[in-house]
């Protein structure tokens, strides 16, 4: 038996017991990694040296009673959620086109393109000969414009209500492709059945829609001097929609949409929209989570946020993003608010708030909810999202199609 002093406390130590004590540790340490894991070796020598053992078992003892603080990958769930709306939004589709000829195809949502002679050019300006692959990708309802992260809104907050979304792509050998300067692409798509052209309305303006915004950092190089680098990031709004030159021409029949795709829209999305208007008072908008809101939202550049939250006014083609973070807020109330003074007091609607957090899906849908007047200068909802498979999920978002 050996007396060992740590600060203050006797410490009385039996070899015998110490290796009880160690191979039982060694044991756990299989399966938990905080654990002291000894070899027979190392409790020879502590029972040879009791003072390194009783040193051991003090620190494996507050080890143990460490309580390890959860580990949120933000990585990995931002990369699931990207995953998942890559697999049930509208999918890309390719075609192959004759740079010499031109030529026209349908997709398989009954966009129509055609493309005449020497449409293409590479990015500095020479013509282009052989085979070039054209993509083409259709946004057309709500559950759609959540699912690519193409919300309708400008850039200055106003409501767009939606004929339609669309990215057209070319590229050839894996480079970026641009139309001539005096080539114009005749595209003819079917409008949303729920788009509401008013009586008599037959031109839908044209939006242009950027996914990035640019970033400028500034600071030191490696011989101290002060640089500035710029570089895109994806924007957090999903898309920011300018007005474009030139209108899209909805037949009589409000069925089928024609524009002309030029060299100034491609590359980025183009929207057909038109302006809601409401002559209602607005209010700003503030929705908090109450519970299982994301670590680290807000700090993902992919376009996707771990936690988010989307408004569907009710009858309308349309899908807003409340993707302002409010700042420093108290436990329950983290969460998003709308753009200042844009939502119409007594606007009825659809909200869907969702998180992943550990690779798990939450999720509230709640609908049939009216824009109360504001107290003190602004509307608060609170939201819950509560764990769910990613089937209810999906089905959650696609439940904003029906309002």
């Amino acid at each position: 038996m050996s007396v060992v002093i740590v600060g203050l406390s006797l410490y009385f130590v039996d070899p015998k017991a110490l290796q009880q004590y160690l191979t039982v540790n060694i044991e756990k340490s299989k399966s938990n990694p905080f654990h002291i894991n000894l070899s027979l070796e190392l409790m020879k020598s502590f029972a040879k040296y009791p003072f390194l053992a009783t040193l051991a078992i003090l620190f494996a003892a507050c080890d143990a009673d460490r309580t390890e603080e959860p580990s949120i990958d933000l990585e990995a769930d931002v990369a699931r959620l990207t995953a998942f709306a890559h697999r049930h939004a509208p999918a890309v589709e390719r075609f192959n086109i004759d740079a010499a000829t031109g030529g026209t195809f349908t997709s398989s949502r009954g966009v129509r393109l055609t493309f005449p002679a020497g449409a293409f050019v590479t990015a500095s300006g020479q013509p282009v000969t052989g085979n070039v692959e054209v993509s083409v990708q259709n946004v057309a309802t709500p559950s759609e414009m959540v699912l690519s992260n193409r919300p309708t809104e400008t850039a200055n907050g106003e409501i767009l209500i939606s004929f339609g979304e669309f990215q057209v792509r070319m590229r050839q050998g894996g480079n970026e492709l641009r139309l001539a300067a005096n080539r114009v692409v005749d595209v003819q798509a079917p409008a949303p059945r729920n788009a509401g052209a008013p009586q008599g309305f037959r031109e839908v303006p044209l939006w242009n829609g950027d996914t990035t915004i640019q970033q400028t950092m500034q600071g030191l190089d490696w011989q101290a001097q002060q640089v500035s680098i710029t570089q895109s990031i994806r924007t957090a709004r999903g898309v920011t929609w300018n007005s474009a030159p030139g209108a899209a021409a909805l037949n009589p029949n409000g069925q089928n949409l024609v524009f002309g795709l030029t060299q100034p829209l491609q590359l980025n999305w183009v929207n057909c929209d038109r302006l809601y208007s409401d002559p209602r008072p607005k209010t700003t908008v503030l929705t908090y989570f109450g519970q299982n809101f994301a670590p680290g939202t807000g700090q993902s550049y992919l376009g996707w946020q771990p936690s988010g939250l989307f408004f569907k006014p009710l009858g309308l083609n349309s899908v807003i993003k409340f993707y302002n973070q409010i700042l420093t807020p108290p436990t329950g109330r983290e969460g998003f608010y709308s753009y200042q003074n844009s939502i119409p007091i007594g606007m009825e609607g659809s909200f869907l708030a969702y998180s992943v957090i550990d690779g798990r899906f939450y999720v509230e849908v709640r609908h049939n909810v009216t824009i109360p007047s504001p107290v003190n200068g602004f509307v608060g909802l609170t939201f819950n999202p509560q764990p769910v498979s990613e089937s209810a999920f999906l089905a959650a978002i696609q439940s904003l199609d029906a309002q």
